[in-house]
């Protein structure tokens, strides 16, 4: 086939990958090698593994030859081109890497770049506190001054992807702050129709000798028992959700977004959190329908139709 895709040619030890990254539990087969693999003609080519979305594009399967073509690595601008065997595929989930990744051993991708034997062009690196990455990554930069090294982090290369997710979560906490006024307004309506339904009755409670703030409490429980019926439902139905979602991977266009599938974690402490600020809200919106009960006059109360 005359199919050609831009790539990015990554040369890398297996070995010394794991642990750093997950590319080695990500390349399927698991057998996959990067060492000679005899062709057609007689020749050796090395081995190559290609993201699943560049394999799609280039319509490369396990055991097709490709050919990796590096512009102005010559003399006069002539391309260097080094011919491989696609041994096995990549994939990571995310789009951004899928598409253009291709993977072989240290010694073909400097080959195919024209460096010298043993010349590397960077370095990756894993640290314990992932947060500190970008602070680590100056460190060596002002440490090492010969050569001069760029650090590149996690969070610098995935920028756009935060700035998304950012904005995502602002919006979802706004839509949340919403659904909790409205359902606070839903709460504090839904008691007041019950006072006003039920003002006869407060009034022969209230002249059989319930005091006032026992009649308030009476009220403060009953928008509690709402709140907090609601606010279980909603935590088991959201969980169920949450744990389909995430064994059954909802997928996503690819070719839009940066991942092929919608990731979900469950976070405790915001289920917690969520769960209390529902609850306050409640006990806060059942105040002036208990309140307004309270202060009914039982021969008044007894009275009203």
């Amino acid at each position: 086939d005359d199919e050609s895709e831009g790539a990015l040619l990554r040369g890398i030890d297996r070995e010394a990958e794991v642990g750093v990254t997950e590319v080695p539990g990500r390349i399927f087969p698991e057998s996959a090698s990067f060492g000679p693999q005899a062709i057609v003609d007689g020749d050796d080519a090395p081995g190559i593994v290609l993201g699943i979305e560049l394999a799609a594009g280039l319509r490369a399967s396990l055991g097709s030859r490709v050919v990796v073509t590096v512009p102005n690595v010559r003399r006069r601008g002539i391309p260097r081109m080094r011919e491989f065997v696609v041994t096995g595929l990549f994939e990571s989930g995310i789009q951004e890497y899928d598409n253009i990744l291709a993977l072989t051993s240290l010694d073909a991708c400097g080959e195919a770049l024209g460096l010298d034997p043993g010349q590397v062009t960077g370095i990756y690196a894993s640290v314990t506190d992932m947060d500190r990455a970008p602070e680590i990554g100056q460190e060596v930069v002002r440490t090492v001054t010969d050569p001069p090294l760029w650090a590149n982090d996690w969070i610098r290369q995935n920028r756009q992807l935060f700035l998304w997710m950012k904005l995502e979560k602002l919006v979802g906490y706004l839509i949340f702050t919403i659904i909790l006024i409205v359902s606070a307004f839903l709460i504090a309506s839904t008691l007041i129709m019950i006072v006003l339904e039920k003002t006869r009755e407060i009034g022969v409670l209230m002249s059989f000798g319930t005091a006032p703030r026992g009649v308030q409490r009476i009220f403060l429980l009953e928008g509690m028992a709402i709140g907090g019926l609601g606010t279980l439902s909603g935590l088991v139905i959201g969980w169920l959700a949450s744990f389909g979602l995430d064994r059954y991977r909802l997928p996503l266009p690819g070719d839009i977004y940066f991942i092929d599938t919608l990731p979900v974690d469950i976070w405790w402490g915001d289920l917690a959190l969520v769960a209390t600020l529902s609850l306050v809200i409640c006990l806060v919106s059942s105040l002036y329908p208990s309140w307004r009960a309270s202060k009914l006059v039982p021969v008044e109360a007894i009275r009203y139709e």
